[in-house]
Formats: C-alpha cells, sequence, structure tokens
C-alpha cells in the first residue's frame, strides 16, 4: 500500500555535489510537466494515499509550480514534504517569507540535505537560515538528511554548529529508520530529527575516493524490512515509477509508466510482486542469504543495505528472484505461524 507518493520534480539543481546519488547538477533540464504532476497527485487521492513529496534535484527552483502543486495537494486532503538544500534563505526572515505560502497551502515536512559536499556550494550558515525559518512554523516537521563520510560522526556538535544548532535540538534516526511522512515524530516542538547515512556508491558519487565511503561485511548486516519499497514509490518526469528510490536499478524495481497505466494499476502490481512484498515485509538481507544459499556468487561487502538490495537484482535472473522470494515468504509466514502455535500451546 503507497503511503507517500514521491515525486523526482527535476534533475537540475544550483549546485553539483560530488557525492549525488541521482547526478543532479545546474547543466541538467529534465522535469515534470506540471500538469502530469496535478494528474499524479490527483490520482493519489483518489486512491487515499496520505501524502505527496517533492524531491530532486532542487524542486524549489520551480517555486510557483511546487507552490501551485501544494496547494493543489493540501485541498485534496494530502500532507505535502519537500526534499531542498536551503538555497532560498539568505536570512531568516527572508526563508520564512518564502516558506510561509508553502505552509499555508500544506507543506507539512520540510527536508534539508546537509553534509560536506554541500559545503563547497552552500556556506552551512545560510543553510542554518532556512533551518530556523522552517522551526518558526510549528505545524512544519523539520529534518535535516546527512550523507556522511567514512570517519564522519553523526553527532559531531561542531557539524551542527555550522548550522547555528546544539546537539539538544536534535533527535537522531538512521535513515533506515520506519518514519514515513504521516507518522509525526515523538520530541521537543520544533526540534529537528537527523536522518543518516554513510555515502553509497550511487550515481556520481561512484567516483568518490574510497576513503570517502564505509563498507562493512554484509554478513554483520542486521535484517531489517525495507520501509520505502512500494510505501514510498518514486515517480520520474518520463513517467517510470520506482517501487522506492532506487537509483534507477532498472528491473526489477520498475512498477511501470504512469503515461501508459493508471497509479492504481501500477499499486497493485506492486502488491502483487512477490519480490516486492519480500523485501518490504522481511528484508533485503534476508533475500541476499536465500540466493547465497542457492549458489549465487554476490558482494560479500556493502556500504549499504540499498546496496544489499541493488547488487542482488542487478545481477540475478528476474524469474530466479520471484521464485526465491516466494519460497522464503513462505518460509517466514510458516515459521511465524508454527511458533505463535508454540507460543500459545
Amino acid at each position: 500500500m503507497i503511503e507517500t507518493i514521491v515525486l523526482h520534480y527535476t534533475d537540475r539543481c544550483n549546485i553539483e555535489c560530488a557525492h549525488c546519488c541521482v547526478s543532479s547538477g545546474p547543466k541538467r533540464t529534465t522535469k515534470f510537466e506540471p500538469a502530469a504532476a496535478r494528474d499524479l497527485i490527483q490520482q493519489a487521492a483518489a486512491l487515499g494515499i496520505g501524502a505527496v513529496k517533492f524531491t530532486g534535484g532542487e524542486s524549489l527552483l520551480f517555486p510557483e509550480e511546487i507552490l501551485e502543486l501544494t496547494r493543489l495537494a493540501g485541498s485534496l486532503g494530502l500532507e505535502v514534504g519537500v526534499v531542498t538544500n536551503g538555497f532560498w534563505a539568505p536570512t531568516v526572515e527572508a526563508g520564512k517569507a518564502f516558506l510561509e505560502p508553502f505552509v499555508a497551502s500544506g507543506l507539512r515536512e520540510l527536508d534539508v540535505s546537509v553534509d560536506v559536499w554541500h559545503w563547497k556550494f552552500l556556506d552551512p550558515g545560510q543553510v542554518g537560515h532556512a533551518i530556523a525559518a522552517a522551526r518558526s512554523f510549528p505545524e512544519l516537521l523539520v529534518r535535516m538528511y546527512r550523507v556522511l563520510k567514512a570517519d564522519e560522526s553523526p553527532t559531531d556538535p561542531a557539524f551542527y554548529a555550522a548550522y547555528g544548532l546544539d546537539l539538544e535540538a536534535l533527535r537522531f534516526e538512521s535513515c533506515n529508520a520506519n518514519d514515513m511522512l504521516r507518522r509525526r515524530l515523538d520530541g521537543a516542538a520544533n526540534g529537528v530529527t537527523v536522518r543518516w547515512t554513510y555515502a553509497s556508491r550511487i550515481g556520481r558519487a561512484k567516483s568518490l575516493p574510497l576513503a570517502d565511503t564505509r563498507t562493512v561485511p554484509v554478513a554483520e548486516v542486521a535484517p531489517a524490512r525495507c520501509t520505502e519499497v512500494t510505501m514510498a514509490p518514486i515517480a520520474y518526469p518520463d513517467g517510470t515509477l520506482y517501487a522506492c528510490c532506487s537509483g534507477k536499478v532498472p528491473r526489477p524495481l520498475v512498477a511501470g509508466n504512469l503515461r501508459e497505466t493508471s497509479l492504481a494499476e501500477l499499486q497493485g502490481r506492486m502488491e502483487r510482486n512477490a519480490l516486492l512484498q519480500f523485501i518490504a515485509t522481511f528484508s533485503p538481507k534476508e533475500l541476499h542469504d536465500a540466493l547465497v544459499a542457492r549458489g549465487v556468487e554476490l558482494p560479500k561487502n556493502c556500504d549499504s543495505v540499498c546496496h544489499i538490495c541493488k547488487s542482488a537484482l542487478s545481477k540475478v535472473d528476474d524469474a530466479l528472484l520471484q521464485e526465491v522470494a516466494t519460497e522464503e515468504w513462505n518460509r517466514n509466514v510458516l515459521s511465524q505461524l508454527l511458533g505463535s502455535e508454540i507460543l500459545h500451546g
């Protein structure tokens, strides 16, 4: 069941970070047509989906379009989230003035991308103005999305001081945590949640120095269900709907194309897909282990749980993936049922 429909609104960005997983930058021109975005939002509302999120690139390079779409989504009862680098707040007051019509129209979550790679292009003090402006709206959930180099700590106080923040104002959680847009977080009013992960060698980040990325043995990764796949699918301007923010792994994460098929039908396809449902209900790690047990050669080290998933999905035949997922689903469900019977006598 889709909880949040994500629109990768544009590949264009005002900056060109070395770690960008979607290789956005000033020279990229691809973007959603507003009419297509409106249609998708209307379809989402008709399906009872609770939220829409705009990402990129930098979607707020097109503020009039995003504001119009925010008004539409808000009028249809959807909560709205935006991912941004905060370039639009030269001062706190300017940031408040920029955000006010968005918040009035239904913006309820602002995710600000922060890391040392952004510092090459954006003064963290200015981005701190965007965060401070967002915190002035009590109805707005404010999150910082931080990508770490291998030697960085997610709770380093000096990093956040550059944004005018101290640790007492922050709540930390791994990007694997389960908190979709509509699940409001506990914590102090107007606090900031920091969602962090280590850099993954996807997109432009493939060219990062090896020392900047962190790898661990797959065997040490704990199994954990994916909270993105099928629940927060991402639509691209060409109409392609991916089951998660997959970095465009071509198969089998492609649900279909919205120019040819309705969102309702694509949601149904994802719900009927044994592989996607296994990843969402159990874990990519369990899929990896099941494939290895069948003799499939897969990397022994990874930089993230997404890396585990993508390695399997990129290298294994679709039919085998579906077969293994179905078998493992049945085995897990049977194990749970037997465990429940034993527990309850």
